[in-house]
Parts: structure tokens; C-alpha cells; sequence
């Protein structure tokens, strides 16, 4: 298996999750068994025979969440910029030399798959996961920083004395954002 991430934590993830090397862990020979993040993959060395394992052209590809993975081969950063038509050929080989590509995302956009489409002569099967809520989410909007700090605790607490009792925990989920410019004054 090989594995190619948009973020250097996803990288830590895959790797603890599929039982496989981080690229930042392992310095030796860079190949599949591997997950990299994708401004890195000038590490991968697959056409280096002498190094090349039995199995080395034999692997399954993973590109988790694919459109952060393009949206890095063509941002500004500066070390993508200064390599990308590099990073790309790359990045051609490998999913040209997979056994198999499995790119996934939770709402793969069109430009993704023209951009695999322009790379690669792999055929391309959409699969797409209809997902259907079940339960409707209820989401709360607080205009003020300490209602929402207090709000926290509460679920704090309520889930604090439900585990000291053995009882199930409803997980809560908290996002904050200022995206509207409220909490910013205080």
C-alpha cells in the first residue's frame, strides 16, 4: 500500500492506522509501505531499481481526500511552486504504476477528476456514497463568547458525571469561528 495526504498529521494518521511507514519517520529507502504528504513525494523512488522491492510496482494507492491533495500540486506555496510540474510527474507515475487507485473525499469536485483524467490513461470508476441523515443535527449560533463557554462546561460536567456513573456519553460537537467578526472585541 502507499498512501498520499494533503496534511503532515494525516500522514501520522494513515501511517498509525494501516500499519505502514511515515516518510518522516523513515529515513531509508523511500516506497510503497509508505504514506507521504504530497509536497514530499519527491522522496518516493520507485524507478531507482536497484533499491526497488519484489512488490514495488504491486500496490495499492490511496489518495485521501483528493481535492486537498490537488488543491496543494497547484496552491502558492513556495516549495510546491518552485516543483510542481515535478511533483505532478511524479505523482502521474505513481498512480500509473499502482495496481490500484482509490481516491477519496467527501465531495470530490469536478476539477479533481478532470485533473486525475489529464495525468493518468487509468480508467476511472465514480462510486458515488449517497449519505442520508438519519437524525437532524441541531446546530446553535451564539452571539456571545460566554454563553457558548458556558454552554461547554455544562456538556462538560454532563459527560464528566455520566462516565463516573458507567452511563453511555453523547458525544457534543463545539466549532467556534469569529468568521463573522463577533468575539473579536473581547
Amino acid at each position: 500500500m502507499l498512501s498520499i495526504v494533503s496534511r503532515r498529521t494525516m500522514a501520522s494518521f494513515h501511517a498509525d492506522k494501516f500499519q505502514i511507514h511515515c516518510y518522516m519517520d523513515y529515513k531509508q529507502h523511500h516506497c510503497v509501505d509508505e504514506v507521504y504528504q504530497f509536497d514530499s513525494i519527491e522522496k518516493f523512488d520507485f524507478m531507482d531499481y536497484n533499491t526497488m522491492r519484489e512488490h514495488d510496482n504491486d500496490y495499492v494507492l490511496l489518495l485521501d481526500e483528493v481535492n486537498s491533495i490537488m488543491w496543494h500540486a497547484l496552491n502558492g506555496m513556495k516549495k510546491a511552486s518552485k516543483y510542481r510540474l515535478e511533483f505532478i510527474h511524479k505523482l502521474a507515475q505513481i498512480i500509473d504504476s499502482a495496481y490500484c487507485v482509490i481516491a477519496s473525499d467527501a465531495d470530490i469536485m469536478a476539477h479533481t477528476l478532470k485533473f486525475i483524467r489529464d495525468i493518468t490513461t487509468k480508467p476511472i470508476v465514480l462510486h458515488a456514497n449517497e449519505y442520508k441523515q438519519i437524525l437532524p443535527q441541531i446546530v446553535n449560533i451564539y452571539e456571545d463568547k460566554t454563553d457558548l463557554i458556558n454552554e461547554m462546561e455544562r456538556e462538560m460536567r454532563t459527560a464528566y458525571n455520566l462516565m463516573k456513573l458507567n452511563m453511555p456519553v453523547t458525544r457534543t460537537f463545539f466549532c467556534c469561528s469569529d468568521r463573522k467578526g463577533r468575539f473579536e472585541q473581547e
